[in-house]
C-alpha cells in the first residue's frame, strides 16, 4: 500500500466514526439572571424584608444605647468639679468599660446579620439548585450561564422568567437561621 491510499483510508475512517457523533451533538445554552431572580421572587423578597427587619430593630437598639452613653458622659462632665479625682477617674473608665461593651454587641450583632444574610442566601441557592437540573433537564439544556458573565446574547435564551414562576409556584419564604 501506498503512503497517500493510507492517509486516505484513515481520513475515510475518522470522517466516518467522527462525523455522526458532531452531527448528534448540539449544545444547547440558556442564560439566566440570578440577581434577578434572588431579588424578585418572593423567597428572596421575605429574605430581604426579614434583614431589613432585623437590621432597623438592631438600629433602634444601637440609638437607645449610643443615647444612654451620651447622657452618662454629659452627667460626668456636669460632675466633673463636684467629684473627686479619684471618683472621677473610677467614673470614666466605667464609662470607656462601657463603651467596650457597646461596640462589641453592635460588631456581634452586624456579624450575625450578615451570617444570616449569607445562610439564607445559600439556602435559597440550593432550593434553586434543583429547579434548575429539572427545567435543564426537561428542556434538553446542557449549559446554563448567570447573566453577569455574557456579554451578549440572544433574548430567546434567557429562561429568568420561566424559572421564577416555577421558584415562586415551589418556594414562598425562607426563614432566617
Amino acid at each position: 500500500m501506498n503512503k497517500s491510499y493510507k492517509v486516505f483510508i484513515s481520513l475515510f475512517i475518522f470522517f466516518l466514526f467522527c462525523y455522526p457523533l458532531k452531527a448528534n451533538s448540539q449544545t444547547k445554552i440558556a442564560i439566566l439572571n440570578m440577581k434577578f431572580l434572588m431579588e424578585k421572587s418572593l423567597a428572596g423578597k421575605s429574605i430581604k424584608k426579614q434583614l431589613d427587619d432585623l437590621r432597623k430593630k438592631d438600629i433602634n437598639s444601637f440609638k437607645k444605647t449610643e443615647n444612654k452613653l451620651k447622657e452618662n458622659e454629659q452627667k460626668l462632665i456636669a460632675q466633673k468639679n463636684v467629684l473627686s479625682a479619684e471618683d472621677f477617674k473610677k467614673k470614666i473608665s466605667l464609662l470607656r468599660e462601657n463603651l467596650k461593651k457597646y461596640n462589641l454587641e453592635r460588631s456581634e450583632k452586624i456579624n450575625s446579620l450578615k451570617n444570616k444574610r449569607n445562610s439564607s442566601i445559600t439556602t435559597l441557592l440550593k432550593e434553586i439548585n434543583p429547579i434548575l437540573t429539572e427545567f435543564a433537564k426537561t428542556n434538553e439544556i446542557t449549559l446554563i450561564i448567570d447573566k453577569r458573565y455574557i456579554i451578549l446574547g440572544k433574548n430567546e435564551l434567557d429562561i429568568t422568567n420561566q424559572i421564577l414562576e416555577i421558584l415562586d409556584k415551589k418556594i414562598k419564604k425562607i426563614n432566617l437561621k
